[in-house]
């Protein structure tokens, strides 16, 4: 075997294999798929949480104290819960832990 060879076989590839990028393409794909995902789910909780707010107002200025608590204490407290949970996941996506 001649010194050219060797030096040759010894090294180890450069590029990565066409399998290996399509494999990181659909990783990103999917990475992105997840994070558009959790994106509209963010908006669709901060849309819920914004009409209860105007409800609450509303069960205010009618005197339906009891119904304005139950709102405000109850549904607009689950969703806020519920918005930091899809905030907190989305950020382990961000930092690679998905």
């Amino acid at each position: 075997m001649t010194t050219e060879k060797q030096g040759k076989d010894s090294e180890p590839p450069i590029q990565p294999t066409l399998q290996e990028l399509h494999q990181r393409i659909i990783d990103q794909e999917l990475k992105w798929s997840l994070e558009c995902s959790l994106r509209n789910h963010i908006q669709l909780v901060e849309r819920a949480i914004y009409q209860t707010q105007v409800d609450v107002e509303q069960a205010t200025n009618a005197g339906d104290f009891d119904r304005a608590a139950k709102l405000k204490y109850g549904r607009i407290t689950g969703l806020e819960q519920h918005l930091e949970s899809i905030n907190a996941e989305l950020e382990q996506l961000r930092v690679g832990l998905f």
